[in-house]
């Protein structure tokens, strides 16, 4: 059951990551900029973690947690800057299929920082999710087309930076409670973005 629970958190994010490129498409016909469009995302996301855990997440870190966690927060800043840009530039479909490439980019990382070869079952797995990317972004309709290098480029260096993110996120401060996780990674992340992008 906590396996089903568990698997049903994951596609819901999934699927976050999918509407979230319809909404950046939206507001870009509607005059907004990238700019605007990733700040307001994490200024209002800020706020409601903030909320959360307000009323919900009370707990105290440990200095080494806090700073290890504003640390985390710059990848998941890296990958929305890079996943805007490069949904700016390319259709929705194929700005997905690029930073879903993070599933097989993450087992390298893990393999690496393990120093073990993936087992069989993981490989299965990625050819599946891989192949089931491509069709779901429509991306052999549109092999006669040709798309912006920048925004393939910048597709690929979010899938990379989300990689290191998945990867870091699971393995630092794993007693601390999700909401004020997420709520530290989150504040390092929106400064990024407001101050630098």
């Amino acid at each position: 059951m906590e396996k089903f629970k568990y698997s049903l958190l994951v596609l819901f994010g999934a699927c976050s990551y999918g509407i979230l490129s319809t909404i950046f498409k939206l507001g870009f016909i509607n005059g907004f900029s990238a700019h605007q469009l990733l700040g307001g995302q994490y200024v209002f996301g800020w706020i409601g973690l903030f909320l959360l855990v307000l009323f919900f997440s009370r707990h105290k870190v440990t200095k080494k947690q806090f700073f290890s966690l504003l640390t985390v927060g710059t990848t998941m800043s890296m990958t929305g800057i890079f996943y805007a840009i490069s949904v700016e530039e390319l259709p929705a479909s194929i700005a997905v299929v690029l930073l879903f490439q993070f599933t097989w980019i993450g087992v390298i990382i893990e393999a690496i920082a393990n120093r073990t070869f993936p087992n069989r079952d993981k490989i299965i797995s990625i050819l599946i999710l891989f192949a089931g990317t491509l069709f779901a972004g429509g991306v052999f309709e549109g092999l006669g087309q040709s798309f912006s290098t920048k925004g393939i480029i910048f597709g690929l260096l979010a899938a990379v930076s989300f990689s290191f993110y998945v990867f870091a996120s699971g393995r630092v401060a794993t007693d601390v409670p999700p909401y004020t996780k997420s709520f530290l990674m989150t504040t390092s992340a929106t400064l990024i973005v407001c101050l630098f992008f």
